[in-house]
């Protein structure tokens, strides 16, 4: 580019060189002028794109490049016509001199002939230059469009990524805070519309309690650099408000706007998922120290390390050592096992990592403290998480008290044989013949008391059977002998038995025997129908009291409701019982923490307890209920049974709500009315006023309360007899009474007060209470008078006003009546008619004549108007004075004299304004008709 100028430069000098005349000198000039600003504008152009700032660069091309190259090509065409007119010009101007001096300058001529040869030379080569460089700059804004068009497809795909990034981004202006751009995500986060966005700023979108602290915020950053991600809390077009992380960058300076892109992340759910996470892992913990046993999370790497990320506080009396100890070396945990139960575990956790079964295993922990070994069973799930991690979640359980009653069971079987035999049931040992082979004691007195037959071995079971039901006990033997237990109930003359049928097996469990066991359940049934009779109508009554009973089974952590209880938590009833942490979950959220300690309460604490709390049904409505638990205990006072009632009391409740509302609304209806409201008794005495006696009286409730005289004494004293003798004595006959009288307050004002007094009655008519309210009616009163007042002063305005309008409608019918004459003798179809001219003057003194009427007429109106207004000494000669002044043109143009003599009456008392009109009317109409007018 360098080159180039200085060629350009080369052929600029040489070409000046050449010409001579004034106006090619002075367009070889501007040329000048114009390409060193050229150069200039290339150079500042080529600044700009090297900057890669190709928006800046396009809009400085198009603004100021391209007027340089039409003025540039301007100069040269009108260059290029006033050096070939020149030529021209000096060509015919030199042909005839030289052919007047041909012979004797023929030498001159010839050297003429080559300066002009070589003129023409050298300015075909400075045109050729000059032609050399167009072409160039021609390229060069070839080139320049190309680029443009590349910074324009750029842009365009900068604007896309912009408009649909998914998260909200914007441009605004530093010193303006206005919006300059925002993109899609930002119109569906904040819930403005494009439009909305253009009018308005940063500020429109931080809560009112912020702009403080954005203010401060906007003055600290430096408006050429990068911001740092900063957390505020932004606010949505309906008022929404939430979290925002930003972070912005300046972008170049166009136009006196310093512009910003800024990018708003919404971190207000993260930060909501992070505390509901928190709070689901503090329920973790708390649930699972709550736990019987431990809970644990067991982690194994691909190359068989392990380690425990989680592991509850149940840990450290299973297994003596602590969470802490175990999550800094999780071999620990294995340290005090059974030696021959180590192997066993090892290798069922590496069965269940390879494949990914779930483990379980029994196993002994060795306890110091009690010098014993205790049974732990670990049962848990794994699950891949690649990579060759596996992570089981399970639970260890103390087993040993289920050990020890296996130990036990087996150790009592031969007992229990001994036991059989003492069973209140009758028991048959039958071979597969159904002959009787062993009977206890129940079973030989039965026989002998239904069937009067002795028992004895070998005699066959159908002789006492009943012969109905022989077939049926053949059919039963039959399938116990291949092996089925077979129960059922047998009623017969008012008695009831069990039957059952069970096979006996030998060591080789091949079926050698049938047990037959007869129970005699005649008085269990009927109790178990008196049961149910009782239950029947104890369910009754529970749903209609809405009462359910329960019962918590600490040991078993099982829990019983009543089938009441399940409607009232509209839970649906089945056969599996929810436990109490589930239920738990039916508690309103704020009393479920305080119901639950009480609970705890009543299982430490000796005493018994009634609490009431909410709970959310399945369909979202809120029930209150009332519990009373009572705690039973074992010998040595541990809690073991927890039992109640909880009883639904919505509807109570609902009505103590209802009630108190009731209540507030009418306190605050009497304490907000402006009216006061008081009771007395039939003595007279104020049991009950308002707090508005304040203001109506001066005096405080309490001068009132409980004292007769205190009120009475405040009645003026010529309405103090009225009130004793007539109003009071018709109330305590049971009649409302309505009326006026005058109070004399704390201030010593008296005020007009209406009272309204009503008897309320007992069931036998007689007055107990006297209501009443009492209105302070003064300003009523005053508002009245001057009701009053004022329509007198209406009644006489709009008499004054049906005279004057009945004088004027005189004065008004008079022009008008000339205008509409005037108006049907005036020549239409020859306006130059010699009659017209005298229409239209007479035209124009009626309708002079008609404007002062009404004129009148207003002036008149105004002062009807100003009836209250203030009667002052009035000065004729001062307010005539004023009229003049006012009819100067009129005056002038009737050139009338005007004389005036107040002497005898120089001033008088009256309203200012009316007393102008008089006078100004009186002088406008002595001139209009030109004649003299005495006022006396």
């Amino acid at each position: 580019m360098a080159e180039t100028h200085k060629l350009k430069d080369a052929s600029i000098i040489e070409l000046s060189s050449l010409v001579e005349q004034p106006g090619q000198l002075k367009s070889l000039q501007l040329l000048m002028q114009d390409i060193d600003k050229h150069y200039v504008h290339v150079d500042s152009l080529l600044v700009l794109i090297d900057a890669e700032q190709l928006n800046e660069a396009e809009a400085y091309a198009v603004n100021n490049l391209a007027p340089f190259y039409r003025r540039q090509q301007t100069h040269l065409i009108n260059l290029s016509d006033e050096i070939t007119a020149s030529s021209r010009k000096y060509t015919a101007e030199f042909i005839p001199a030289v052919s007047n001096i041909v012979d004797g300058y023929a030498i001159l001529l010839f050297l003429a002939a080559i300066c002009t040869v070589w003129a023409g030379y050298t300015l075909g080569k400075a045109f050729k230059q000059l032609q050399r460089e167009n072409n160039t700059l021609n390229a060069e804004i070839k080139d320049r469009k190309e680029l443009q068009q590349a910074l324009v497809e750029s842009q365009e795909q900068y604007k896309q990524l912009f408009n649909s990034n998914p998260i909200p981004m914007w441009v605004y202006d530093q010193h303006t805070l206005r919006f300059l751009e925002v993109n899609e995500a930002a119109i569906k986060e904040y819930g403005y519309s494009r439009e909305e966005f253009m009018q308005m700023t940063l500020r429109d979108i931080r809560p009112a309690e912020d702009l403080a602290k954005f203010d401060e915020r906007m003055q600290s950053i430096n408006k050429a650099s990068n911001a740092a991600s900063k957390r505020f809390f932004h606010q949505r077009k309906d008022g929404r408000k939430f979290k925002v992380e930003l972070g912005s960058h300046a972008l170049t300076v166009e136009a006196a706007i310093f512009p910003r892109l800024v990018v708003a992340v919404n971190v207000q759910e993260r930060e909501e998922a992070m505390q509901q996470l928190k709070k689901s892992e503090k329920q973790l913990r708390e649930i699972s120290s709550s736990l019987p046993g431990a809970v644990f999370q067991y982690q194994m790497d691909h190359n068989y390390s392990f380690s425990f990320p989680f592991i509850s506080d149940g840990v450290l009396p299973l297994c003596g050592v602590t969470p802490e100890e175990v999550y800094k070396n999780p071999v620990v945990l294995y340290h005090n096992l059974h030696p021959d139960d180590l192997i066993a575990v090892q290798e069922s956790t590496l069965a269940s990592y390879n494949k990914l079964t779930p483990w379980e295993a029994e196993f002994r922990v060795w306890q110091p403290e009690e010098n014993k070994y205790k049974w732990v069973r670990g049962h848990s799930h794994p699950s891949s998480k690649g990579n060759g991690t596996v992570i089981w979640n399970g639970t260890f359980i103390n087993i040993s008290s289920l050990k020890e009653t296996q130990e036990e069971l087996e150790s009592s079987k031969a007992h229990l044989r001994a036991l059989l035999d003492s069973s209140p049931q009758a028991i048959y040992l039958l071979d597969e013949h159904r002959k009787i082979v062993a009977f206890n004691k129940v079973a030989e007195c039965e026989v002998l008391t239904y069937s009067l037959t002795s028992l004895d071995k070998g005699l066959d079971i159908l002789d006492l059977i009943d012969p109905i039901h022989r077939e049926q006990f053949l059919d039963n033997h039959a399938k116990a002998m291949q092996g089925h237990s077979i129960q059922y109930e047998h009623g017969t003359g008012g008695l009831w038995h069990e039957v059952t049928f069970k096979p006996v097996y030998d060591a080789a469990g091949q079926i050698i025997n049938i047990t037959l066991s007869v129970h005699n359940k005649t008085e269990q049934k009927k109790a178990i129908e008196n049961i149910k009779k009782n239950e029947a109508q104890l369910s009754k009554a529970q749903r209609i009291a809405k009462l359910g009973s329960w019962e918590y089974d600490l040991k078993k952590e099982l829990l019983t409701m009543s089938r009441t209880l399940y409607d009232i938590f509209t839970i649906p009833y089945s056969d599996q019982v929810p436990s109490l942490l589930s239920l738990s979950t039916r508690f309103h959220p704020d009393d479920r923490e305080d119901a639950l300690k009480l609970i705890d309460r009543a299982i430490h604490a000796k005493e018994d307890l009634m609490y009431e709390h909410r709970i959310i049904t399945k369909d979202g409505s809120i029930k209150y209920l009332s519990h009373i638990t009572e705690t039973v205990r074992d010998e040595d006072g541990n809690a073991i049974i927890i039992a109640g009632t909880a009883q639904d009391i919505t509807d109570r409740k609902l009505t103590e709500q209802e009630v108190i509302e009731a209540k507030n609304l009418l306190q605050s209806t009497i304490e907000n009315i402006p009216e006061l409201i008081f009771s007395a008794d039939t003595n007279l005495a104020i049991t009950y006023i308002s707090p508005q006696c304040h203001d109506i009286t001066g005096y405080p409730e309490e001068n009132f309360l409980g004292n007769k005289e205190a009120w009475i004494k405040m009645i003026h004293n010529e309405d103090q007899h009225t009130l004793l003798t007539e109003v009071l004595p018709k109330v305590l006959e049971g009649t409302q009474q309505q009326f006026e009288l005058r109070i004399v307050n704390r201030n010593e004002q008296i005020k007009w007060v209406i009272f309204r007094l009503s008897p309320k009655k007992d069931e036998k008519g007689n007055v107990i209470r006297i209501d009443g309210a009492a209105s302070d009616v003064s300003n009523y009163k005053e508002t009245e008078a001057k009701r009053l007042k004022l329509t007198e002063q209406l009644l006489k305005q709009n008499q004054s006003l049906q005279q004057f309008a009945y004088i004027v409608s005189h004065n008004l019918r008079a022009p008008v009546a000339n205008l509409l004459g005037l108006v049907s003798i005036y020549d239409r179809t020859n306006p130059l008619a010699p009659q017209n001219e005298q229409v239209v003057d007479n035209l124009v003194k009626s309708t002079q004549l008609l404007d002062s009427t009404i004129r009148d007429l207003n002036e008149l109106l105004t002062i009807r108007s100003q009836v209250e207004a203030v009667h002052e000494l009035v000065c004729f000669s001062e307010l005539m004075e004023n009229v003049l002044t006012a009819l100067h043109a009129e005056i002038d143009q009737s050139e009338a004299t005007i004389t005036y003599d107040f002497d005898k009456a120089p001033c008088t008392l009256a309203i200012r304004s009316y007393v102008h009109s008089i006078l100004y009317n009186l002088t406008q109409v002595a001139i209009i008709n030109d004649e003299a007018i005495q006022v006396c």
